[in-house]
């Protein structure tokens, strides 16, 4: 919400609605790479579409949603400029 306030998405004079609100705790251990047995089946069965997808986001190292909004204007010089 801060950063929101300070990009301009809320107004200051609002402030910070989730002030003092306590962070979510959530145990994980990140996740896992998908063993070769399973990326082997995924790309020997993936569709045109999702196998795009699947190694723009190998690729790139972005995430899905981030993936599916890259658009030709954001290739230059051969590459994918993210900036």
């Amino acid at each position: 919400m801060n950063h929101a306030r300070l990009v301009g998405f809320l107004k200051k004079e609002h402030g910070n609605p989730a002030k003092d609100i306590p962070l979510f705790k959530q145990e994980s251990e990140g996740c896992e790479p998908w063993p070769d047995d399973v990326r082997v089946e995924f790309e020997a069965a993936a569709t045109a579409r999702s196998r795009l997808v699947y190694e723009l986001c190998i690729g790139t190292g972005q995430r899905t949603g981030d993936v599916v909004q890259i658009r030709w204007g954001h290739i230059k010089c051969k590459a994918y400029d993210f900036t």
